[in-house]
């Protein structure tokens, strides 16, 4: 619906009626593979690997605003990639716990004992990228809303096949962006790209984004050496390592679309780089432990729990606040 100054029936007092209901209908399909080794040698191991696909009409939160319809007259002109669809996605988790000086008994099992090892690995492909007309906020095409205090998923139409597409390409500076674009050749990608025309393009046009993002994958490692101090008191030093191999993974291209096609698929940017914490350090008093054991007990049985409790007080005190 366009906006109008006047008319016959004087100016128009709305921009539009945005379709936020659960109107629509959705598909999730997935299938995975999960492998498991517990505590082999002190090694544990997990991986996940999960291929998916999610289908539907534009899902966003109840709270979203100025969002409709791409057609309100036909819904399923909607369905298409949801936006958070993500093909693949593996995990690995590993954990490492030596058994040598597990006791820590003497100097020696102090420092050679009581370390644990630890990271997690993740990969997963791209998810859908818009790609907007050359008005900004699509939303005139098919007649949902004026495009700007409304909104839809439209996506423009290649005219020809993609150039190649879907890594990060160091080529020509756009003016004003990162030397870095989702297109091998760059903003001249933009002429290969049109519009929808109504009565023309009818049917699906790509749902959430008419492209896969970029993909990605990031190591994280954690290293933590405990220390035990006396039978009952240890002390704990903990290393964390977020992108422990510092790997430039960029972001989506920002507003991908021909109303500025100096800057088509001009990348938005670095995620995190490498970031260390080091230094965290814990008390463990294993009384506070025995304690709470020694009261759950005492009240799942009294007869017999009330000799728990009196052992774990002869031992240590309850913490304190507590009777």
């Amino acid at each position: 619906m366009m906006n109008t100054s006047g008319g016959a029936f004087g100016a128009q007092t709305s921009s539009g009626v945005a379709s936020n209901t659960s109107l629509g209908s959705g598909n999730y399909n997935a299938g995975f593979v999960s492998v498991k080794t517990a505590n082999w040698n002190g090694v544990t191991m997990q991986s996940n690997f999960t291929w998916s696909k999610a289908l539907g009409m534009g899902a966003v939160v109840q709270v979203s605003s100025a969002y409709t319809a791409n057609d309100p007259y036909d819904l399923k002109d909607f369905y298409g990639i949801q936006p958070f669809n993500r093909n693949f996605e593996f995990k690995h988790v590993f954990v490492y716990q030596p058994s040598f000086y597990k006791g820590q008994h003497r100097l020696r099992g102090r420092v050679l004992g009581g370390w644990t090892i630890s990271s997690i690995f993740t990969a997963g492909s791209g998810t859908p990228v818009e790609v907007f007309p050359s008005m900004f906020s699509a939303g005139q095409e098919f007649g949902a809303s004026d495009a700007i205090n409304y909104s839809d998923n439209e996506n423009i139409v290649p005219m020809g096949p993609l150039g190649a597409h879907g890594h990060a390409y160091y080529n020509t500076p756009a003016p004003g962006a990162y030397p870095v674009n989702f297109f091998k050749s760059g903003p001249a990608e933009a002429m290969n790209w049109r519009n929808p025309i109504l009565g023309f393009d009818s049917g699906r046009d790509g749902g959430a984004g008419a492209l896969t993002g970029l993909p990605y994958w990031n190591v994280d490692a954690s290293i933590k050496k405990s220390i035990r101090v006396a039978e009952a008191i240890s002390l704990e030093f903990q290393g964390v390592f977020v992108n422990i191999l510092n790997h430039n993974q960029w972001l989506d291209p920002t507003f991908l679309g021909i109303y500025n096609p100096t800057q088509f698929g001009a990348l938005g940017g670095e995620r995190r780089k490498r970031q260390e914490g080091i230094g965290r350090s814990n008390w463990v008093h294993a009384c506070a432990s025995a304690w709470r054991v020694a009261r759950t007990s005492s009240e799942r049985d009294v007869s017999g729990a009330n000799a728990v409790g009196v052992n774990a007080e002869s031992h240590c005190a309850p913490p304190r606040g507590r009777s």
